[in-house]
């Protein structure tokens, strides 16, 4: 029943379809959902807005053979956000049969427009009242919008098993049960208790506090979370299943230990078929705890309910998935830290969720695997992301969720663009360093991209206005050429660019390593490109034999000519460099260069090697503000006007 991934195998290389990789499993299941033709927005009605969730307990019956909901109710807290708020609004599908309403306990009239359902009060609230909304429905969950469509039941044929299961993200939460779906009014507690045959098991968020004994043959599963949950990550599933349990112990918890909760099909053969993938959960949740924090719902638990899914669906502390693929487990549990924990603010920034959670594949095999496996999974996202040339990171169109999670541009261009800031950054304790203030900044709470650029550039020191106006916002990629010489003990090379979408982004500045080749042994060089036609001279004089673009794939990138060139020519080092002079070192509000040669460029590099200023060259001698420049070590590249090279210095700013 899913759609399958189609790479025509005649274009791309054969190993693209040799893997399936977790981010294809997650982007399946959501791109499938096909919104609700009642719904495909944010916010069903501007009333919604004057309220905030507090908390909600989600009450209703379940068979793992439909979709049908019994004794449906939802208790909601809420507290009014702006007046006048005379009435109630939230969102139900409209094939749901709703019963009744209560506010503050007394029976209120419902008028109902499709899915959008308002409750008209007895008195206007003011500003800061708390109020109590009971509502009492039932009836088929949507089963008219295709596969995945908020409430779900299936066979699985691989092993027998019937299952019914939600899956809410991006709209459809609405479907299967009565909620506000704003993600930026995230719900600060909540409670789902689930009503199932005595002979199966339900699973959903947080802990489960009781299985209460019911008259009929009846079992009730009382699920509670503390945390602050977005609408569409709350979620049940129920089948005929066992529990099987592990235990992590990250080191920030200092011996204790973090449940690892697994609902799986009651049959030996989901052992025999993946139980390494279920024990492999411990190390990533220690791991993904080193580097991006610690696991933030630990005080609850972290697990996964199996489903015939076909993929994975990051629901906050019990992931649903089919199977326990090593990359998929990785990416919805990466989703924890980026997605629930920090949620995109709006659905146009998902890559704050999608980008990270796949780039945690990325991370995991680096971590777990041989280099090989992490270096396939690049190849596979930069060869994918490339396929089509145009498309942005940025999601503008939030109506349409297969754009929203486009595999293309949301998870694979989203992943690769992180891997080229961690180059960009060229710190790994930093990086790290930004995601883990990401994650504190940020918990419990939303984020759009400006603001994963905000925190990395609080970090690191860096402007990121050139990266994220490229690699975020902008659209493409660029190919890169090069020609190369060697010229007096020297190597010469000009960088030039092309992009696939040049009308939106003509250019795309960014470090580059070269790796140069010899019989003699090979070096790797760190550019800063910030302009076509860029040429570099490097002292090495190594017989070259070629020249390798990007060889360790942090850009993404189409590598065009690399051709020799005998006419590239470099500095003069007696004439030039060595009569080069740069004072006062160190300097404060000033600084004077004076050369053998007529200066046509200065240029300021930071120690990552990115530009920070340029400046026209006056002759000979030429004098350049530095005050607003911030006190460090600099490097200063002058180029010349009838030498195609240029000398280097390092100068320090007081």
């Amino acid at each position: 029943m899913l759609r399958l991934i189609v790479l025509l195998v005649a274009v791309l290389p054969l190993w693209l379809n040799a893997q399936v990789y977790g981010f294809e499993k997650c982007a399946n299941v959501k791109s499938l959902s096909n919104a609700n033709p009642e719904k495909s927005t944010d916010i069903a009605s501007v009333e919604e807005l004057k309220y905030d969730v507090k908390y909600h307990k989600i009450e209703l019956g379940l068979d793992n053979t439909s979709t049908y909901i019994t004794d449906g109710k939802v208790t909601t807290l809420a507290q009014v956000t702006a007046t006048p708020f005379t009435i109630f609004v939230f969102e139900l599908l409209s094939d749901l049969s709703l019963d009744s309403v209560k506010i503050n306990g007394s029976i209120r009239p419902v008028t109902s427009n499709g899915s959008v359902r308002t409750v008209s009060l007895s008195s206007a609230l003011s500003v800061g009242s708390l109020f109590t909304a009971e509502i009492f429905y039932h009836g088929q969950g949507d089963v008219n919008n295709g596969f995945f469509s908020g409430i779900t039941t299936e066979t699985d044929n691989d092993y027998n098993f019937n299952a019914t299961w939600t899956l809410s993200e991006s709209y459809h939460a609405y479907e299967w049960w009565p909620c506000k779906q704003l993600l930026t009014d995230k719900i600060d507690s909540s409670d789902v208790w689930i009503t199932v045959n005595s002979n199966l098991k339900a699973g959903s968020n947080g802990v489960l506090t009781n299985v209460t004994s019911l008259p009929g043959n009846k079992k009730r599963y009382e699920w509670k979370s503390r945390h602050p949950i977005a609408y569409y990550l709350i979620s049940v599933a129920v089948a005929n299943y066992q529990e099987y349990n592990t235990y992590a112990h990250p080191a920030a918890l200092q011996g204790d230990s973090i449940l690892i909760q697994n609902y799986i099909y009651n049959t030996p053969a989901v052992f025999n078929d993946y139980q390494e993938g279920m024990d492999s959960t411990n190390q990533l949740v220690e791991y993904l705890s080193d580097i991006y924090g610690l696991y933030p719902f630990y005080d609850e638990k972290y697990g996964h309910c199996q489903t015939p899914i076909g993929g994975g669906m990051e629901h906050q502390t019990m992931t649903t998935l089919y199977g326990f693929d090593f990359t998929l487990v990785a990416h919805e549990l990466g989703h924890q830290w980026f997605g629930d924990n920090v949620t995109c603010g709006t659905w146009g920034d998902i890559w704050v969720n999608e980008g990270f959670a796949s780039y945690t594949e990325y991370l995991s095999l680096e971590h777990f695997r041989v280099p090989s496996d992490a270096r396939n999974w690049m190849n596979y996202a930069h060869a994918y992301a490339m396929f089509n040339p145009g498309g942005s990171v940025f999601c503008t169109d939030t109506t349409n969720e297969n754009r929203i999670f486009s595999t293309r541009l949301t998870y694979l261009k989203g992943g690769a663009i992180i891997h080229s800031l961690r180059f960009e950054v060229n710190n790994d304790s930093l990086f790290f360093a930004a995601l883990r203030q990401y994650q504190h900044t940020y918990a419990d709470s939303n984020a759009i991209g400006n603001d994963v650029k905000s925190v990395f550039e609080n970090v690191t020191g860096l402007d990121l206005t050139d990266f994220f106006n490229q690699w975020y916002y902008g659209e493409g990629y660029p190919t890169i050429s090069l020609q190369y010489n060697q010229s007096n003990n020297q190597t010469i090379v000009v960088v030039s660019e092309t992009t696939s979408v040049p009308n939106v982004t003509p250019f795309f500045k960014t470090p580059l390593e070269l790796k140069l080749n010899s019989a003699q042994g090979d070096t790797i060089v760190r550019v800063y490109v910030d302009q076509n036609n860029q040429q570099f001279t490097f002292n090495w004089n190594k017989p070259l034999q070629s020249i390798d673009i990007d060889p360790n794939q942090w850009i993404l990138n189409a590598v065009g000519g690399v051709t020799p060139n005998p006419n590239l020519v470099g500095l003069q080092a007696n004439e030039v460099d060595t009569k080069l002079n740069v004072y006062p070192v160190p300097a404060t509000n000033q600084l004077t260069v004076n050369a053998a040669k007529a200066i046509n460029t200065i240029r300021l590099f930071d120690m990552t090697g990115r530009a920070i200023e340029s400046y026209a060259g006056t002759g000979e001698s030429t004098t350049i503000d530095i005050s607003t420049l911030s006190a460090g070590a600099y490097i200063i590249e002058v180029s010349f006007n009838d030498i195609a090279g240029s000398a280097k210095r390092l100068i320090v700013k007081d």
